[in-house]
């Protein structure tokens, strides 16, 4: 895994730590670009420790498309994964613990 600097993984939770841990066996080239470092918005699970951004630009769309639906497959249904800004400066993936639990 190649983490950009800057990035703090000080105090991810048990989730942040395991979609590091997927991303990497899927992607071993994985690029960490924020975990609890940035600015994000109001409420982010950036800030909790349950979310981290992954540098995919380096990437063609085929294989961005089929990392997004290894890694949404391999995490589960409590796990979001998007690909956010495609096409621009800021294009990454998301990767955030959002449990569904019943209601």
């Amino acid at each position: 895994m190649r983490i950009k600097p800057g990035v703090d993984i000080r105090n991810l939770t048990v989730h942040g730590l395991l979609i590091l841990m997927v991303a990497q066996q899927l992607r071993p080239k994985v690029r960490l670009t924020s975990g609890k470092d940035g600015k994000h918005k109001l409420g982010s699970k950036h800030y909790t420790g349950d979310a981290v951004d992954l540098g995919c630009k380096e990437f063609d769309s085929e294989e961005n498309r089929a990392f997004v639906a290894n890694l949404k497959s391999s995490l589960g249904m409590d796990f979001d994964v998007l690909w956010e800004n495609v096409g621009s400066a800021n294009e990454h993936i998301h990767v955030e613990y959002d449990p569904k639990g019943l209601k």
